[in-house]
Formats: structure tokens, sequence, C-alpha cells
């Protein structure tokens, strides 16, 4: 079943993500080397789009979550367009990307395992990459976020 093409966030998940601090991954953060090869093959197809004009804007980023925790990945971006692909190694996620005034973007398409969002920033602003295990059938779930500007 694909999820909805603009997920609302909770008031706690939302509370949850702004106030995760910034600095080195805990424990429960980490991905292992071969969830990250997985993860990264899964984005060669958006990889390949340099024909249309969109590069990698830096590495991917990889997050490990409990399947009833929230994860978030703050994410700061400059003027410019961008697509910002999440993918993760289980059964079901749901992603919501708010704007630095809280207000979500809408994903250009999304299934159960990944989502991407294209949009257009005018001014620079922190972005937060908000996902939601809740469904998923596994435990723990790695994802991977990577980000593509034009």
């Amino acid at each position: 079943m694909a999820l909805a093409a603009v997920l609302a966030v909770s008031p706690a998940l939302a509370a949850t993500h702004r106030s995760r601090p910034a600095g080195p991954a805990s424990a429960r953060d980490y991905v292992s080397a071969e969830d990250q090869k997985a993860l990264s093959d899964g984005f060669a197809p958006f990889d390949q789009a340099a024909g249309e004009g969109w590069q990698p804007a830096g590495d991917p980023i990889f997050l490990s979550t409990a399947q009833d925790k929230p994860a978030g990945a703050p994410l700061t971006l400059q003027p410019g367009a961008y697509r910002i692909v999440v993918l993760c190694d289980c059964d079901m996620m749901e992603v919501t990307l708010l704007r630095p005034d809280n207000q979500t973007v809408a994903a250009e398409r999304t299934d159960n395992r990944r989502a991407m969002y294209s949009l257009d920033v005018p001014t620079a602003g922190a972005y937060l990459a908000g996902i939601d295990m809740d469904d998923c059938a596994k435990a723990r779930c790695a994802i991977g976020l990577k980000i593509y500007r034009r």
C-alpha cells in the first residue's frame, strides 16, 4: 500500500526531531557497513540522473532507528533546487520533510520503502527529514538519506 503524498507530523514527532542533539552518532544510530552498502546501491538510479542536471550534494546520511522511535535528519539547505531521497531496508516507513516554518513539503513520489521530494529553496534554512517506523515489522531499521542539487 502506498503512503499518502503528504504525511502529517505529530507534535511529539516534531518535538523529538527539533530536540535531537547535533554531534557524533550514538550507538543506537550505528548502521553497519553492509547496510550502508545496500542503501548506497539503492541510490544508484538517482545518481544516474546526472544527465538531467541533478548532482549529489554530499555523501549519504545513514541512520538506524527502532521500530517505535522516530528518527530525524537535520538538513541545512542553501538557495537552489533540490531532490531529497530517503530509503530504508524494511517494509514500511513514513517520511515527512519539514520546512524552516514547520510546514510539510509534499512528496513527489513515495511508497513503503522510499520517498523523494523535489523542492526549490528560496533562502537558506534548516529543514528536517523525519522518519517514522511505527508500522515496520523489524525491531531496528537502517535508513539512508541523500540530497541532490541542480
